[in-house]
């Protein structure tokens, strides 16, 4: 596998719980954004693509969300800003995000990998889109049937390891 880039969740996989009022509550967790400086010292794109609901509420500003994502060191950041009620094609485990990120960045399937904390919204968007997905527990962990169809991390920097050491193909 010829890997150019990394798609990356947000909550739960980079750090937070989801439970925050605003873009500066949120917090990476430890390792994070060396691991993220990592991926780019491999020569790899990172790219977030991530649902908030809190946009649609009105709790949070897209502009706001997409400045934080880049100061942690993401290239680029892709949002579903709808709520699940909306049926959109852009909420995982929708793949409008990695068609968007597809068309804006010219990369195809076997060059893409998704690391996600969620079986049901990120390891099923990997399996639609035909991405390799890596599942990290940091996030919601319980147990899956696609968990065969995904590889298991502990975290987001392990995930960033078993990438840059190709212990992934």
């Amino acid at each position: 596998m010829m890997l150019t880039t990394v798609l990356v969740d947000r909550d739960g996989t980079l750090g937070g719980d989801g439970h925050y009022t605003s873009v500066a509550d949120f917090r990476p967790y430890p390792g994070v954004l060396a691991a993220i400086q990592a991926l780019h010292e491999a020569g790899l794109r990172v790219l977030a693509v991530t649902n908030q609901t809190k946009i649609a509420t009105g709790e949070m500003q897209t502009a706001d969300l997409v400045a934080s994502l880049r100061a942690m060191g993401l290239d680029d950041c892709f949002v579903c800003p709808h709520l699940p009620s909306a049926h959109c094609r852009c909420r995982k485990p929708e793949i409008g995000l990695i068609e968007q990120a597809q068309a804006r960045y010219h990369f195809v399937q076997g060059e893409a990998v998704l690391i996600g904390d969620s079986y049901q919204a990120d390891m099923l968007c990997a399996k639609q889109a035909n991405l390799l997905g890596i599942h990290v527990a940091t996030g919601r962990g319980a147990a899956n049937p696609i968990a065969s169809q995904c590889f298991e991390a502990k975290d987001f920097v392990q995930a960033v390891g078993m990438l840059v050491n190709h212990q992934i193909d």
